[in-house]
């Protein structure tokens, strides 16, 4: 649309150190239609200044401000066109500016105080800022944690909103209350469960969250940690009693705001147990009788003979093989957008367990027992000596160690969408 014509007037020069308002009044005479789009200008000015002041990124306030410019700037050119109808023209443009104050306002308290909160969503969704929504602070605090609690104790959490569109899953966490672990732990069951915490905060003070290689989904606006850490084993180097070290277990923690302070990860498998000891061998077999004496009818022929020697000891068996570490567990932090500069926060460590060793071979058998001597008879006195013991067996070989649980691993991933 071409301004309309401009008269030699407003060419005129302004004498110096006219106020500004002086300068609205020749443009308002001379311009009519420049003065909102100024008016709307300053404006923007303002609420750049004091979004700004809040926090918000630079990113987020060219969109918004970028935005509400251009509904001002359609309002203005309907505006006008709608004055030029001598019938109802002013009482559309005043229609229309009407709406455009309306639809202003929605914008600029759906984007900057969150209401109304459909409206905050679909203000994120139209700018692709999901910081928008990850301003405010929860309006609830459940009780603080300062002992050790399973699990199931927890104060109850929404379920992870994993079927949720991606701007309608931050609102849902962002109206979620505030949990604070200060000087507690809490402990889940172990592998084959799964556990969740959907928060709007998450604070962690001088506290523990023990896995026992369980899967832990971890949900939240902002993360506050002092002195804090989620291990998967309080003491990963002792094993179970015969058996293999179990896996450290995946965390996977989605931060959609900011985080404060640094958190430890231990996700080591357990270690393996040791094998069993082998059993004893059997003991040898016992040596036989001795021969008798032998006796004339006037003098011993011969006396009675040593008893016969024991045989060897059987071997001991050999030890059972220890059992195997189990794995190191999977870290995933998940993000809406630097997750690089995320990740820093976190000291992860992901070892696998080590090998049971293998058990001890048993001890050899005992010798068998020395025969007894023979008899005396007739003429012979005397029985004859017992044969000696046999040699005990070898002792049987130790048990194979287990093997090493693999390492786990840190992952990182950005939520799909657009910016």
């Amino acid at each position: 649309m071409e301004p309309p014509d401009v008269p030699p007037e407003a060419t005129k020069h302004v004498p110096n150190g006219g106020s500004p308002t002086d300068s609205l009044k020749v443009a308002e005479q001379h311009a009519p239609w420049v003065v909102p789009i100024a008016a709307a200008a300053w404006l923007l000015c303002s609420v750049a200044a004091t979004i700004l002041s809040w926090g918000y990124g630079g990113r987020v306030l060219l969109l918004a401000a970028g935005s509400v410019f251009a509904v001002g700037l359609l309002a203005v050119v309907l505006a006008r066109a709608l004055v030029a109808n001598e019938r109802f023209g002013f009482v559309l443009a005043l229609g229309v500016v009407a709406a455009f104050s309306v639809i202003t306002a929605l914008f600029i308290t759906s984007a900057f105080f969150g209401l109304p909160s459909q409206g905050a969503v679909l203000v994120a969704r139209i700018l692709r800022a999901p910081e928008i929504l990850t301003q405010d602070r929860p309006s609830k605090v459940l009780d603080p944690v300062t002992g050790r609690i399973p699990f199931s104790a927890l104060s109850t959490t929404i379920p992870v909103p994993e079927h949720l569109e991606h701007y309608r899953r931050i609102d849902a966490v962002r109206r979620q209350p505030a949990l604070v672990v200060d000087g507690g732990m809490i402990e889940a069951q172990g592998p084959g469960s799964s556990h969740s915490i959907v928060v709007h905060s998450l604070t962690l003070k001088n506290s523990k969250i023990v896995t026992n290689g369980a899967d832990l989904t971890v949900e939240v606006v902002d993360l506050s940690t002092d002195g804090s850490a989620i291990i998967s084993f309080e003491h990963p180097d002792r094993s179970q009693p015969d058996q293999p070290g179990r896996p450290g277990g995946r965390v996977t923690l989605i931060v959609h705001g900011r985080i404060e302070g640094r958190l430890g990860l231990d996700l080591s498998g357990e270690a393996g147990a040791p094998g069993q000891p082998g059993a004893r061998g059997a003991k040898g077999p016992d040596g036989g009788q001795g021969p008798n004496a032998a006796s004339g009818l006037f003098d011993c022929r011969r006396g009675a003979g040593r008893g016969g020697s024991g045989g060897a000891g059987q071997p001991g068996h050999p030890g059972t093989g220890g059992h195997d570490g189990g794995d190191g567990g999977t870290f995933v932090l998940v993000a809406d957008g630097g997750v690089t500069t995320l990740a820093q926060a976190f000291d992860v460590v992901t070892d696998g367990g080590q090998g049971g060793a293998g058990g001890i071979g048993g001890r050899g058998g005992e010798g068998g027992s020395g025969g007894p001597g023979g008899s005396p008879r007739g003429l012979c006195s005397g029985g004859g000596p017992r044969g000696a013991a046999g040699p005990a067996g070898a002792s049987g070989a130790q048990g194979p160690s287990g093997k090493n649980g693999s390492p786990g691993a840190f992952l990182t991933r950005t939520f799909d969408v657009e910016r």
